[in-house]
């Protein structure tokens, strides 16, 4: 007789967790997730991409300790990978996702699955409040937040404005099937803003989307994250993002109807991308890669504009 497969256990909201080499942020994260105060059920999924600290060390003592964590570990494929396979290994009706150097309010996943819940949301979303390693306090988001409940495709235009709807993947709540149904995944090989590129498309296909008003996710900046540095792989990975997007937008036949939203947020990206590579010259004016990293963006941008002219031929 055969072996009988163990069923899922189906619960309310899966929290998936990218890990890698974050030791010294990663205790914070999952104190913050363990101690959430919900009468949903929700479990923490853990994706070790490979991490070469002792993170692991940290996750599994908590992984020990509750029942709800579950880790599972990939070769080092980036966080894109990572949040594929946690989607695929997730049980929960919605799914979200923590970023492993961020942690959270205690009512972070009550307040957005009952948001969701009780307007029959596809998204919702909250605020969050910025915090650096040189100022505890933190900083809230200053821009203005959206309000209400709204059709996903009314508010299409103000993701790509990333303004008031801010593509940030992690201070939100998904139906998980808005994933699965849609073949949406997050692209493999980018390892610096492959939010641009899923977002839009999320919002697109959602049929009813909220905007909670509570600050309940906290996005630490420190030197070690992502948006500290950059380099020529980070900037080729951003520029594909919207090169991505791009193809999204004319598959659906919706690039004229946004041309100007969208070239808008290529000029906001290239600034990004310039910012970043000042600090980086600003900390280390003899970085060679900085001047080489300009240029290749330069070429991207190029590279894209080409892309989009034959996306339309």
């Amino acid at each position: 007789m055969g072996t009988k497969k163990a069923q899922k256990k189906i619960t309310d909201v899966s929290v998936i967790v990218p890990v890698y080499n974050v030791e010294k942020y990663v205790a914070r994260c999952l104190e913050s997730l363990v101690n959430q105060k919900c009468d949903c059920s929700y479990e923490i999924i853990i994706i070790n991409d490979g991490t070469k600290d002792k993170s692991m060390d940290i996750v599994n003592d908590y992984a020990a300790r509750y029942d709800f964590i579950h880790v599972y570990t990939q070769e080092n494929s980036g966080v894109s990978v990572a949040r594929n396979n946690g989607i695929a290994k997730a049980c929960g009706k919605y799914v979200m996702f923590v970023d492993s150097d961020d942690y959270v309010s205690p009512s972070y996943i009550s307040v957005l699955y009952n948001t969701a819940e009780a307007y029959g949301s596809d998204i919702a979303q909250c605020n969050y409040r910025n915090i650096f390693d040189s100022n505890d306090g933190g900083m809230n988001n200053f821009i203005l937040h959206k309000k209400g409940v709204f059709e996903g495709k009314k508010v299409f235009g103000e993701v790509l404005m990333d303004i008031t709807v801010r593509s940030y993947i992690w201070n939100k709540i998904y139906r998980r099937s808005l994933f699965t149904d849609n073949d949406i995944y997050f692209p493999q090989g980018m390892c610096f803003g492959e939010d641009i590129s899923v977002m839009p498309q999320l919002f697109y296909y959602a049929d009813k989307v909220s905007f909670a008003n509570d600050t309940l996710y906290y996005y630490a900046h420190h030197e070690g994250s992502v948006t500290g540095t950059i380099s020529k792989r980070d900037t080729v990975s951003y520029l594909r993002a919207y090169a991505s997007l791009r193809m999204f937008m004319e598959s659906e036949d919706i690039f004229e109807q946004h041309r100007l939203i969208y070239y808008l947020l290529r000029k906001k990206i290239s600034i990004t991308i310039y910012g970043m590579l000042v600090r980086c010259w600003w900390r280390d004016p003899k970085n060679t890669h900085v001047l080489s990293t300009y240029k290749r963006t330069r070429k991207y941008r190029s590279e894209e504009r080409r892309v989009g002219k034959e996306c339309r031929s």
